[in-house]
C-alpha cells in the first residue's frame, strides 16, 4: 500500500487524521474557549436562555477573533434565531464586522439554515452588504495557508499519490 503525501489547505481548524504522518498543524484554542464550550455542554438539558447567557458572558472574555467567530457563528446565532431574537443576532454580526470579522453568510445556501429567518429583514440585508464589503477587502491581500504532511517513511526518490483537502472558514 502506498503512503500518501498530503497537502492540506487551511481556512478552518481541522484535525488531520491519516496514516503515520510526520507532523500535524492545528490552530490551538485557548483554555478560556474550551472552558466556555465545556460549560455550554453542562447546560445541554437546560433552558436555551441559560445557554445564551453562558455563551454571551464567555464571548466577553475571549480575546481571539477566531474563537469569537466560532462562538458567534456556530452557536449564538442559531440560539438567537431559535428564540426569535433577530435584532440581537444582527447586532452581534454587525459588532463582529466592526472588529474585523466577516461571516460566510449566503441566505441561498443551506449551510446556515437559521439564515432563512432573515431573508426579508432589511437590517440583515444591509448587514450582508457591509459584510460582503469587508470580505472582499480582506480577499484582496489574503493568501491560502497550507501545510504538507509527509508519511513517516517518506523517500524523496519515490512518487506518492496526493490528497488535497480544501476547507473554508
Amino acid at each position: 500500500m502506498n503512503k500518501l503525501l498530503m497537502i492540506w489547505l487551511i481556512f478552518n481548524t481541522s484535525i488531520v487524521s491519516g496514516q503515520n504522518v510526520v507532523e500535524q498543524k492545528r490552530i490551538e484554542v485557548s483554555k478560556e474557549f474550551m472552558s466556555i464550550v465545556e460549560k455550554a455542554k453542562l447546560y445541554k438539558d437546560s433552558s436555551i436562555y441559560k445557554k445564551i447567557e453562558n455563551l454571551e458572558s464567555g464571548l466577553l472574555t475571549l480575546q481571539s477573533k477566531y474563537e469569537r467567530y466560532r462562538i458567534i457563528v456556530n452557536t449564538l446565532s442559531g440560539y438567537y434565531t431559535a428564540t426569535k431574537q433577530y435584532d440581537k443576532a444582527i447586532d452581534l454580526w454587525i459588532a463582529g464586522n466592526k472588529e474585523g470579522l466577516f461571516f460566510p453568510f449566503d441566505p441561498k445556501d443551506d449551510y446556515y439554515p437559521y439564515l432563512q429567518e432573515y431573508i426579508n429583514n432589511k437590517r440583515f440585508l444591509d448587514f450582508l452588504a457591509m459584510n460582503d464589503t469587508i470580505k472582499n477587502r480582506a480577499n484582496v491581500n489574503s493568501k491560502a495557508e497550507y501545510f504538507v504532511n509527509l508519511p513517516i517513511n517518506y523517500n524523496v526518490n519515490l512518487k506518492y499519490p496526493i490528497i488535497i483537502i480544501l476547507s473554508i472558514l
